[in-house]
């Protein structure tokens, strides 16, 4: 399972707050680094990082 939709956005594009499938709680995103195609999201909250496809987010 991965993040569902985004939550939350600041100013500047970063994502804050994601929402993931399999876990019925928020979790903040602690580092975002994005390329052309992928945002990876590392979380304050449980382990690993979610790849996200830019496309998914517009």
């Amino acid at each position: 399972a991965g993040p569902s939709r985004i939550l939350d956005v600041d100013a500047d594009g970063k994502i804050l707050r994601v929402l993931q499938h399999s876990e019925n709680k928020i979790n903040l995103a602690s580092q975002i680094v994005v390329s052309s195609k992928y945002a990876y999201i590392g979380r304050f909250l449980g382990n690993g990082i979610w790849r996200i496809k830019m496309s998914d987010l517009k």
